[in-house]
């Protein structure tokens, strides 16, 4: 079938849901027993977030190298959880995005 759908791809940060990357951050530093600014300055002053969303980089070296720049051997469900974390489930334009109960 030509026209079946094979990816969909939804922007949750700040189009979704709102995303306060302070909050994501200072989990991070927390983990990794450094500071926010530290932590930042490692991951998105220096470019490497942008390499993940250009999908540069895999999801293993992504990973891997987020943890190497912090200091800390970050788990997968360590960084989904600051993920989760920096995600108000409250949009200002579409609503409330957590499922219906």
């Amino acid at each position: 079938m030509p026209d079946e759908i094979k990816l969909v791809l939804f922007d949750m940060d700040n189009v979704l849901c709102e995303y306060d990357r302070g909050r994501r951050v200072a989990f991070l530093a927390e983990l990794a027993g450094t500071t926010s600014e530290f932590v930042y300055k490692a991951i998105w002053e220096s470019g490497f977030e942008l390499l993940g969303d250009s999908g540069t980089l895999d999801a293993a070296d992504y990973l891997r190298g987020f943890g190497e720049r912090i200091g800390y051997s970050l788990s997968l469900d360590e960084w989904v959880e600051a993920r989760r974390r920096s995600m108000n489930g409250r949009s200002r334009d579409a609503g409330d995005c957590a499922p219906p109960a």
